[in-house]
């Protein structure tokens, strides 16, 4: 296989199709993807920052109100990106969404939250990736405490445990919100059914084949309402001194 070309992002997967019950109310009747952000529909704000990127291939993993994502695409468009979508109809979790989505993904591929804003450059991190030889990577940042809780122990540039049960302070880093795969991996991943990434993340744990990315610019997330309500308050306040936002 050849790897990218470095100037150039990998495809983009986005896992779009939770129930977003952190929300409550909020998500009910709307996916968590077309809540407004500074008035725009997050998803717009999510096409948008990676077309500027250079993303030329986007695949959606949908489920929860997908048929209102699907109408938005239709009627917005898709920032000249070739997006595709599959929707899970019923639960599968982050890794069953994945897995139903194996038709669509290229050979190599970063996978993001659909309730994330990640400003790391997609093609720094690939070529970073591809420097470390590894079969895998996952962006990690060093934790603060204006972030979630740490879910990611590092050590020699590998991801050597990560767990999203622990209590606050227990490790250094927090998963950033993008992954580099290989759709080989996707395919190895086991059973059927409903599965978390945990499960598709532990054997290259336990092996030490997922990279550890180090990256510096803080993630903002719409998963949780405080989350949701800093991140709109951010963008408001850039755009409000600024004609073009790019948030």
């Amino acid at each position: 296989m050849t790897p990218l070309d470095a100037a150039r992002p990998p495809q983009v997967v986005v896992l779009a199709g939770g129930l977003g019950t952190r929300m409550g109310a909020l998500s009910a009747r709307t996916p968590k993807v077309l809540l407004p952000v500074g008035g725009r529909p997050f998803l717009a704000r999510l096409l948008d920052h990676h077309a500027r990127q250079g993303v030329r291939e986007l695949h959606l993993c949908l489920g929860h109100l997908a048929d209102q994502v699907l109408r938005f695409l239709d009627v917005h468009g898709t920032a000249g990106m070739h997006v595709t979508s599959t929707v899970e109809t019923e639960p599968l979790g982050t890794a069953g969404s994945l897995r139903l989505a194996l038709p669509h993904l290229a050979d190599e591929f970063a996978l993001v939250m659909g309730d994330s804003h990640t400003p790391a450059p997609l093609a720094e991190l690939a070529h970073r990736w591809h420097g470390s030889g590894l079969d895998a990577a996952m962006a990690v940042l060093r934790n603060h405490d204006w972030l979630v809780p740490g879910n990611v122990a590092v050590q020699d540039g590998r991801v050597t445990t990560y767990d999203k049960g622990r209590p606050p302070g227990t490790y250094a880093f927090v998963d950033y919100g993008i992954t580099l795969l290989r759709r080989s991996t996707v395919e190895h991943l086991p059973g059927s059914g409903n599965a978390d990434l945990a499960a598709l993340y532990a054997p290259l744990v336990a092996t030490g084949r997922l990279a550890a990315l180090e990256v510096t610019e803080r993630f903002w997330e719409i998963g949780s309402p405080a989350g949701y309500a800093e991140y709109d308050a951010h963008v408001a306040a850039l755009e409000a001194g600024s004609d073009r936002v790019h948030a």
